[in-house]
């Protein structure tokens, strides 16, 4: 479920990213889209780290709510770092899509998998 679970939040920053770039600046390039990734990319992988380590016993929406955090708080401070810009609005937006999303198919997944017999095992 790990490795699951960082593709899948990592595919939630890709579609982050993308929905922003598609929205703000239609004309971009790859290296524009690829300038913004990085961060929340590398922030990802952090808060996966961080989670791993310190929330073994914690409900996986515990957790996906802690990565949005985590996420959100590092790739904001990497932006600084290289220069980017980190509106009010942004971080606000930041916070709320990844945090739905990160809770949002944890929640859907555990459903899913609780209503299918699929945590159950094989019987």
């Amino acid at each position: 479920m790990r490795r699951f679970s960082f593709v899948c939040d990592l595919v939630v920053v890709v579609v982050f990213v993308a929905i922003g770039r598609h929205t703000h600046d239609r004309h971009s390039s790859f290296n524009d889209f690829l300038r913004i990734l990085w961060p929340f990319a590398l922030s990802v992988l952090l808060a996966s780290l961080v989670v791993r380590r310190t929330m073994k016993a914690k409900t996986a929406v515990a957790q996906g709510a802690v990565i949005a955090i985590v996420t959100t708080a590092v790739a904001m401070a990497l932006r600084v770092l290289s220069g980017q810009g980190t509106a009010i609005a942004f971080i606000i937006v930041s916070l709320v899509f990844l945090g739905a999303a990160m809770i949002g198919w944890r929640w859907a997944f555990e459903r899913w998998t609780r209503s299918s017999g699929a945590a159950r095992g094989p019987k």
